[in-house]
């Protein structure tokens, strides 16, 4: 078996056309590494020729010697010195990047059986094991790099979308002055919403998810708090305009309308899921089955970070590697993936109740991995007594703060929150009728945002 797990010529062609000419060892060993090699004696060779690299010394027979000390073996040398040196070393060296993932595989496959007998948690070896997986997975050797060209012909179509759009270019999130100011969202963008409880991150995640879908594109949605059934409640309202309330209720103000909404969503592009409290290796192995098969994704929705499983005791750690594999994933698919996340308490014992940056959980990583961050905020949440009007017509003045984006403008967007159907709308106002026949009696529902 070890016979097709590598390659001896070709190890020592690569070793020997380092020496033939040095200057290619910078190249190289960003994404070369001395565990690829098979052979011992080429994995020391190869780790010298990085340090000689690194002190700036010659790479050749009598500093490699020198450098490995003991280590050097004379006949393993005469025979790399002895190899056909080449001039492109790029088909080499991704050989022996394959070799090294089919030994890492077969180990990896081999070690199964000892796994399964010693593990007790099948959840955590499923995870391990998705985790070890992406580890070979990095190994590869993306053999197409975008150069200068490519980067160019890429800006000229988004410029020539931008232009063909009245100078917008992103996906939008239906409230104008939001993407005024930050121009929508872009593949490749982690957008953070981020909010005190009650205050509407889910209301804004799916006010944006109705639009994306409307103008054409699907969403990937992974509803980890509230069951899938309450997210498409809301979903429903947005496009009915009876209120959750009445919905729930199972009273509809047009049947006809009503059936058409289930009709809509059943064919749209959404994607819904709604299993909870997992880890993230799970949910990114969800996600990427979904992304794969469907390439007209382009928004994934995750609400939200605090019900990812976190094992481990540092939060702070772990919520920033689930940020950085989330705009990993945005840039590998080309896509947006909007997290929804919570604020600390500090904001509600200040003066000014306007959510900062400052105020995000574990704000160094989360602030730092953003490309958008937004801030959903309804001062009149914290002055119920004082809301007659939206206790008559059903809408509140809101605001969208937007507290970072890297490629547009910071800014607020001032928009409406409508209360009955829990959603976000451009600045115009809108009443709503109920299904109750007292009108005296008629409340907004405290709905959980």
């Amino acid at each position: 078996m070890d016979e097709l797990l590598y390659n001896l010529n070709i190890e020592r062609s690569v070793l020997n056309s380092i020496i033939f000419e040095p200057s290619q060892i910078d190249e190289i060993k960003g994404f070369l590494f001395s565990e690829d090699f098979y052979i011992p004696a080429h994995q020391l060779i190869f780790t010298a020729m990085v340090e000689l690299s690194e002190k700036e010394l010659p790479i050749d027979e009598e500093f490699i010697r020198k450098q490995m000390r003991n280590d050097f073996n004379e006949s393993v040398m005469v025979d790399v010195l002895l190899a056909n040196p080449i001039s492109n070393l790029t088909s080499y060296i991704t050989q022996i990047k394959v070799y090294a993932q089919q030994r890492y595989l077969l180990s990896f496959a081999n070690s199964m059986p000892k796994e399964l007998s010693e593990s007790e948690n099948v959840d955590d070896l499923i995870n391990d094991s998705i985790k070890k997986m992406e580890d070979i997975a990095d190994l590869s050797i993306n053999s197409h790099e975008a150069g200068t060209r490519e980067f160019t012909e890429r800006f000229a179509d988004k410029f020539a979308t931008a232009k063909d759009h009245g100078g917008f270019s992103g996906i939008k999130t239906g409230i104008k002055e939001v993407d005024s100011l930050i121009d929508g969202f872009a593949p490749g963008d982690l957008v953070i919403i981020a909010a005190r409880p009650s205050m509407g991150k889910t209301a804004l995640a799916t006010s944006i998810t109705t639009n994306v879908i409307k103008s054409g594109e699907d969403v990937l949605f992974d509803s980890m708090e509230m069951p899938g059934e309450d997210i498409m409640l809301r979903f429903i309202a947005s496009r009915t305009n009876d209120s959750i309330k009445d919905l729930k209720s199972g009273v509809v103000k047009d049947v006809a309308v009503f059936n058409s909404a289930l009709n809509y969503f059943k064919n749209s592009g959404l994607h819904l899921q709604d299993e909870s409290y997992i880890p993230f290796a799970r949910l990114k192995a969800k996600a990427l089955r979904k992304l794969r098969k469907n390439k007209n994704i382009s928004l994934w929705v995750i609400d939200h970070l605090r019900y990812i499983k976190k094992p481990g005791k540092d939060i702070a750690q772990e919520t920033s590697e689930i940020t950085k594999e989330c705009k990993k994933i945005a840039k590998e698919f080309g896509i947006t993936v909007c997290v929804l996340s919570q604020l600390n308490r500090v904001n509600e014992s200040r003066a000014n109740k306007r959510p900062m940056l400052s105020d995000l959980r574990d704000s160094g990583a989360v602030e730092e991995d953003a490309d958008i961050i937004l801030f959903p905020h309804r001062e009149s949440y914290y002055e119920r007594d004082d809301s007659a009007q939206v206790q008559a017509q059903g809408y509140e003045d809101a605001e969208i703060i937007i507290g970072k984006s890297r490629n547009g403008q910071t800014g607020t967007a001032s928009t409406k929150f409508i209360g009955p159907t829990t959603t976000f709308k451009d600045s115009v106002p809108i009443v709503y009728e109920y299904g109750a026949v007292n009108n005296d009696s008629v409340s907004i529902p405290e709905i959980r945002a």
